[in-house]
């Protein structure tokens, strides 16, 4: 286990050189605009859409769509820019302080236990994009973070989050 003390957040990262860039790792005056527009409000569902307007040298803008329901939440983020790859990025509650999760990566999806919480992070779209457990723990204040990854070909990824207990055959009926 290696300890790194950098921000962690769920979304995607790009290429600059021989590093990734993540989105949330963007600073003052690094984000000339961002637009939210909202596309559908029910008690089911809620549908809207972030769009960041980046001064990257290899990106222009970043849109993410989040489609929120009482089970899960799926966004898909499209890239716009000389990008022909992404990093996805889940930072999984490794440690809470008192005890560890038990985390398990199967493929596209990674499943996070802790007591009776459950969330399972799973990349829907491009297929065959393989997650990996990174070893590195990140300090948060809620303890340690260990960010699980995945490489995808593509401009673009669909990934949903699901809490608690719900099965995944119930998340795919509520979209």
């Amino acid at each position: 286990m290696t300890i790194a003390f950098q921000s962690s957040a769920v979304g995607i990262a790009w290429r600059e050189g021989d590093r990734w860039q993540p989105l949330a790792g963007l600073g003052q005056g690094q984000i000339a605009h961002v637009a939210v527009t909202a596309h559908e409000q029910t008690p089911q569902r809620i549908v809207f859409t972030v769009r960041y307007e980046v001064n990257r040298t290899t990106v222009r803008t970043v849109s993410e769509t989040y489609e929120l329901t009482p089970t899960c939440v799926r966004v898909t983020v499209s890239v716009d820019g000389s990008v022909d790859r992404l990093l996805v990025r889940f930072p999984a509650l490794a440690f809470d302080g008192q005890q560890a999760s038990r985390i398990t990566v199967d493929g596209d999806t990674a499943t996070v236990q802790l007591g009776e919480s459950r969330q399972t992070f799973r990349v829907e779209a491009p297929k065959g994009v393989r997650l990996y457990r990174t070893g590195r723990w990140v300090r948060c204040r809620n303890g340690y973070l260990e960010p699980i990854e995945g490489e995808v070909t593509d401009n673009q990824v669909t990934y949903t989050l699901v809490p608690s207990a719900t099965p995944l055959s119930d998340l795919r009926q509520s979209f």
